[in-house]
């Protein structure tokens, strides 16, 4: 299951973090500034912060399964960090 924290009201904003760091360490206090506007979803990726490693390989596949959890949260944008931005990349 994918540890993630929501905060804020508005448009959703989907917060990628980098290699090593958890969604809200990346982030720190500009979370709460964009909060003020969006409704931010900050998810400890796959193997970090509170979010277990899946068994198997980890692969972009699997990120982007479990980051739908976040879509609940009305998610129209991604903004990644470092490893984020292919972890959000479009997929058709």
């Amino acid at each position: 299951m994918l540890a993630y924290e929501t905060r804020g009201s508005g448009p959703g904003l989907l917060l990628l973090h980098g290699t090593s760091s958890t969604g809200t360490g990346s982030w720190g206090t500009l979370l709460d500034a964009l909060a003020a506007g969006h409704t931010v979803v900050a998810p400890d990726l796959p193997g970090s912060g509170n979010s277990p490693l899946p068994v198997g390989p980890l692969d972009l596949d699997t990120v982007a399964d479990q980051a739908r959890v976040c879509q609940t949260s009305g998610v129209t944008r991604v903004v990644g960090v470092t490893g984020g931005p292919p972890s959000g990349g479009r997929r058709r």
